[in-house]
């Protein structure tokens, strides 16, 4: 089987201390709202034509004060999540690979159901939310349905 694409199995218990980090930094952010966290972040544009605190450097490029706990929380769930879904398992065989080709799928799937869902039935700031956590739902979802197979599958050759 070709695992290539898959990073080390060492990767997996940093993985999944780093993904809980920023889920709970996520949603310590969303709670309290917290921006005390704000420094000069290089920005690809600005919200404002006319703000007298962004600073144009070259280009599309502005210098801007922002509040990064958010930015700080998605890296860590996307890296994290990234470490957890796809880092080899001790035994990685045909079966294995299987189930992660199919959580792929239905994660997918899920996501997009979802999605169109809330296309159809969200709108103004609600539908800002939607697409904000949409960004780590196929990661987490993939997770989710991975590790539950990989835990039926334990159990039920543990039981033979």
């Amino acid at each position: 089987m070709n695992t290539r694409l898959l990073i080390p199995h060492s990767y997996r218990k940093p993985g999944w201390f780093v993904l809980l980090i920023g889920i709970a930094t996520g949603i310590y952010n969303i709670i309290t709202g917290d921006d005390q966290l704000q420094i000069p972040m290089l920005s690809l544009g600005n919200d404002s034509f006319l703000s007298v605190f962004d600073k144009h450097l070259w280009g599309p490029f502005y210098l801007v004060t922002n509040s990064v706990l958010n930015e700080i929380a998605s890296v860590l769930i996307i890296a994290g999540g990234f470490m957890v879904g796809f880092s080899k398992e001790k035994v990685e065989d045909e079966l294995t690979a299987q189930l992660r080709r199919e959580s792929l799928t239905w994660a997918i799937y899920l996501n997009y159901a979802i999605l169109l869902f809330a296309v159809l039935f969200t709108f103004d700031s609600h539908f800002y939310w939607v697409m904000v956590f949409n960004m780590f739902t196929v990661l987490l979802f993939h997770i989710v349905r991975f590790q539950y197979l990989l835990f039926r599958l334990k159990k039920s050759s543990h039981e033979e």
